[in-house]
């Protein structure tokens, strides 16, 4: 089973909290010809702005915008582009939790979530560099449905997972570890049961799984929370956060996406 665990520039620079101009990527940035306006906040838990966190949505490139003081963002992008009717992209600020920004399109209209809340990162995060962009699992076969229109229409394998470290303090404060991501497209059901998973750095042997629910079936993003006990894992164990693409026939796996996982320790 093929592993997809990149760490693009993209990836960097969120984590970074910066903008992808400040890391070589400014050209992303423009809209050449008519363009949709995405305006928005970002803001903390009691509805202040947040500045200086960047929005960006990957479609043919990272299309990114900036939060002024007051945390308000103006993104651009192209009107002439073959929308999914549901997309995401990523808020991110260093110190901060990622978030995605949820769109949808129909009608020949693109609309977004006005503001996205965030909070301060602390001890009991963990963010998942690579699962901060949209990925796409499965095998690239499928319909045209509602349910399987894709904003990164190529499937990059069957299989996600990233890693984090289970600090001493973390081992001693936390019991469990929920992973938490917005997904779409997951067909979960009596024929398949697409997975999410956690181990010791992936060894045999190791792994607690359970299998993820199906998502609303109009296509739209739901928010997918799974929790495991840290009983079996000890201080500095690496943590392996997994997700699988199964099959639904023989040799044909279940196509969805998935955006800003991250993980919260309870």
């Amino acid at each position: 089973m093929f592993k997809y665990k990149p760490f693009s520039l993209l990836a960097a620079c969120l984590l970074a909290g910066v903008t992808l101009a400040a890391c070589g990527g400014g050209e992303d940035e423009q809209v050449d010809g008519p363009a949709w306006v995405i305006q928005g906040r970002v803001v903390d838990a009691n509805g202040a702005g947040v500045g200086g966190a960047t929005v960006s949505v990957a479609l043919d490139k990272t299309y990114s915008a900036s939060t002024n003081a007051d945390g308000g963002y103006e993104l651009k992008t192209p009107r002439e582009y073959a929308y999914p009717a549901y997309l995401s992209g990523i808020v991110s600020k260093a110190g901060y939790l990622p978030k995605p920004l949820l769109l949808s399109y129909a009608n020949g209209l693109l609309a977004a979530s006005a503001n996205i809340a965030t909070r301060p990162t602390t001890d009991a995060d963990l963010l998942f560099a690579s699962g901060l962009a949209v990925t796409h699992l499965g095998d690239s076969n499928f319909s045209g449905s509602v349910n399987s229109q894709f904003q990164t229409p190529t499937a990059s394998g069957t299989s996600w997972f990233d890693k984090a470290t289970l600090s001493a303090e973390q081992k001693a404060k936390y019991g469990r570890l929920c992973v938490s991501f917005h997904a779409k497209g997951v067909q979960s059901g009596t024929n398949v049961q697409d997975l999410v998973s956690i181990s010791r750095n992936g060894e045999a042997g190791t792994y607690l799984v359970q299998a993820m629910p199906a998502t609303d079936a109009s296509g739209a993003y739901s928010v997918v929370n799974h929790c495991f006990s840290l009983a079996t894992f000890a201080a500095q164990d690496v943590l392996q956060v997994q997700i699988n693409s199964m099959q639904t026939s023989p040799g044909d796996y279940d196509d969805f996406e998935f955006i800003a996982v991250t993980g919260l320790l309870q």
